[in-house]
């Protein structure tokens, strides 16, 4: 049987059909306008990407005309020539365009911007010295792709720092960490860092006979970590023996950001991978002692920059600087003999102080001859009484020992041990002058005062309880030894001693096994009782170092960083003092055998903690470098500067 639909029905139907096709057409119009659109923002979207790399592209031009004028491999940079140089490259770059394959593009470095103290010098009418060792310039570029415009900018550090103070511990060499040494700072390795839980010493042992171990927990290093390259961290952590000099039983640490590689670097150096950084060992700014011996002396002399290059005043300065004395031990002896000569030719300059040496007593009965000598005693002693102070540089032809009682103390006045100032073509600055050994022994109560910056032709000792504010450039070896270094207080200020030594550094207790009583605490002045003295001073030297932190106790408020090897042995906690013909130690079990937290690893027996106040406090003693130090900013957006 048919059925008949109402006529209504029929018309509903026919508008739902017109309605149907009228959302599609919505629909359709819509996804077209906005793939159209899409294409359009995609479009623009790639032409902001392009003038992004455009405009990075004229930053790493800019930057590498700057590093090529400045990343001097070999020789010594000339502050002098500083200026010129940078208004070279800014002639030269600025309003520079880059070049591009792409249609409608355009790129070109803006400028490079210098101090506004520099902007005002012409480059023919330059030539005075130039005292300032850091300069920050900026860089800015423009690129526009297809009408999207982008600035970029970029800031580069310029310096002469020596870039060893940079570091609470390091080397340019090998560094190994024996144990549980706590390091609070950045860490440089110029090679390989190997690190294990095993602590080394030497006790009782004779010469020549293999170091003892115990075991440890791993070091820590709480700050950015600088080596070479994702295979340079090497760890031992099985149960045999590493043999750090040789390597054997090290395995390094794939940096590669897998959990299993985090975990091994929290457990062997007790920090992340985003702290981890890869520097060049090329790009290290080294230091050259011996021409930076001369150079002070130059300045303490009042030489001019002429003088300080004659060979006739300076024996072998012209192979010193070269670098062409390749042997150490040669380049030492020529610098020391040189210095020794140069010395010896400045008796009776003006403008310098000859300090009388030490009189003898006499050995007639003759009044007269006892008379003389207590003058002459009087007059040794008349610039290192208390009260007094030096205002310039002044010469002691011998060997000097400052003991609290018969010399009570070495001061410069500060403003004279703070300053340098133009002397014609070069600079001048003062100088405490020893043209043989120093030794610094407190005999008496008071902590011995030395304020003032040192050189050295020999040897440096210091013993006891000093307070100081002093720069020692030594070309021979230091020994530190049952020494308390705090920092002076110069105008409210707590100063510091800066160490470098041509030859190696000792520090040692003759009075081994001291305690610690409670976990050290960062960013304090004073450790509080039954602790190691802590010792305000950051130590370099051109040697290999070991340091040991097992029976001994050492917390070091500033740095130690050598060019050779460097190797640090510590344990965690007290160490009891064995018996007399004992030949090992016995460590705090328990803080070395289990897992420890972080506030017991602060009773290292060996803590380091940076201290950066040593760039301002010991500006004039720093020493010359080889090579301008260039520090590379991030790039950043700069329209709104425009």
């Amino acid at each position: 049987m048919k059925t008949l639909r109402p006529r209504e029905e029929r018309g509903s139907a026919l508008l739902l059909v017109v309605f149907m096709v009228l959302v599609f057409t919505v629909l359709g119009v819509a996804i077209m306008g906005a793939t159209l659109g899409g294409a359009k923002r995609a479009e623009t979207r790639e032409n902001d990407v392009q003038s992004l790399h455009l405009a990075e592209r004229a930053l790493n031009e800019a930057a590498a005309e700057i590093a090529l004028k400045f990343d001097k491999k070999e020789g010594a940079i000339d502050l002098e020539q500083l200026p010129n140089d940078l208004k070279e490259i800014q002639a030269k770059v600025n309003g520079s365009d880059t070049k591009s394959g792409l249609q409608g593009a355009t790129g070109k470095i803006l400028g490079i911007e210098l101090p506004q103290a520099w902007n005002a010098q012409s480059i023919a009418g330059a030539g005075k010295p130039v005292d300032k060792v850091e300069v920050q310039i900026t860089i800015k570029t423009e690129a526009e792709v297809n009408g999207v415009r982008r600035i970029l900018a970029q800031d580069i550090t310029l310096d002469s720092y020596p870039e060893f103070l940079k570091y609470a511990f390091g080397s340019e060499s090998n560094v190994n960490i024996n144990g549980a040494p706590y390091i609070i700072g950045d860490f440089y390795s110029g090679l390989d860092l190997r690190a294990k839980n095993q602590a080394e010493y030497r006790y009782n042992r004779a010469i020549g006979e293999k170091d003892q171990f115990t075991p440890s927990q791993f070091p820590t290093l709480d700050g950015d970590i600088y080596v070479q390259n994702e295979k340079s961290i090497l760890s031992c952590t099985g149960p045999d023996y590493c043999d750090y000099q040789t390597g054997s039983n090290y395995s390094p640490i794939q940096l590669d950001g897998t959990d299993n590689s985090k975990l091994q670097l929290k457990t062997v150096v007790n920090n992340t991978i985003d702290n981890v950084v890869y520097r060049d060992k090329s790009k290290f700014v080294s230091v050259n002692i011996e021409e930076s011996f001369l150079d002070k002396l130059a300045e303490a002399s009042g030489d001019s920059k002429t003088d300080r290059d004659n060979p006739t005043l300076y024996p072998g300065i012209k192979d010193i600087n070269k670098g062409s004395l390749n042997n150490l031990e040669a380049a030492s002896a020529y610098a020391s003999e040189s210095a020794h000569q140069r010395i010896q030719s400045l008796a009776n300059r003006a403008g310098i102080i000859d300090l009388p040496e030490k009189p003898t007593y006499p050995t007639s009965d003759k009044e007269d001859d006892i008379q003389q000598y207590y003058k002459d005693f009087a007059n040794y002693q008349f610039l290192f009484a208390t009260g007094q102070s030096l205002d310039k540089t002044a010469i002691y032809d011998g060997s000097l020992t400052i003991n609290g009682n018969e010399l009570q103390q070495m001061k410069f006045d500060p403003d004279v041990k703070n300053k340098r100032e133009i002397n014609g073509s070069y600079m001048k600055s003062a100088w405490l002058i020893v043209n043989g050994n120093l030794t610094i022994d407190n005999q008496s109560g008071a902590p011995l005062e030395i304020l003032g910056n040192i050189l050295v032709n020999g040897d440096v000792k210091i013993r006891g309880r000093v307070s100081m504010d002093a720069t020692i450039i030594t070309l021979g070896k230091a020994t530190i030894e049952d020494a308390e270094i705090a920092g002076l207080k110069v105008n409210g200020v707590e100063k510091e001693l800066l160490l470098i030594a041509k030859g190696k550094i000792f520090i040692n207790r003759v009075d081994s096994f001291n305690t610690i009583a409670s976990p050290f605490v960062k960013g304090a002045s004073d450790q509080g009782a039954g602790n190691p003295p802590l010792l305000k001073a950051f130590f370099y030297t051109d040697s290999d170092a070991e340091l040991y932190g097992v029976g001994s106790a050492f917390w070091i408020r500033g740095g130690f960083f050598a060019k050779g090897e460097l190797t640090i042995n510590a344990v965690l906690g007290n160490t009891p003092k064995p018996s007399e013909d004992a030949t090992y130690l016995y460590p705090d079990s328990q803080l070395n055998g289990i897992p420890v937290d972080d506030q017991h690893r602060l009773l290292s027996r060996f803590i380091i903690q940076y201290d950066d106040q040593i760039y301002a406090n010991q500006a004039v003693g720093l020493p010359r470098v080889k090579t301008i130090n260039m520090r590379i900013g991030k790039k950043h957006f700069a329209d709104a500067d425009k």
